[in-house]
């Protein structure tokens, strides 16, 4: 992947729409109970949703995370 992008690779793994419900359905709560930071981020890059182990790694409420650009 030498010389892609955060947003080549972001178009490469994008899920169809409806994708994340359908995952949220089969393993409810993995997203927030992960001891793994995670991020769920959009097209543009901006954060929609950020679990409770990014949280306190970042020292950042989910409230101050949403909205923001991941890469700044």
């Amino acid at each position: 992947m030498e010389g892609s992008t955060a947003s080549d690779w972001l178009a490469s793994v994008e899920s169809p729409p409806g994708d994340i419900g359908r995952r949220e359905e089969r393993f409810p709560g993995a997203f927030d109970q992960s001891p793994l930071g995670g991020l769920i981020l959009d097209g543009g890059l901006r954060i929609l949703q950020s679990n409770l182990a990014i949280q306190r790694l970042l020292g950042r409420r989910a409230d101050e995370l949403i909205g923001q650009d991941a890469l700044a």
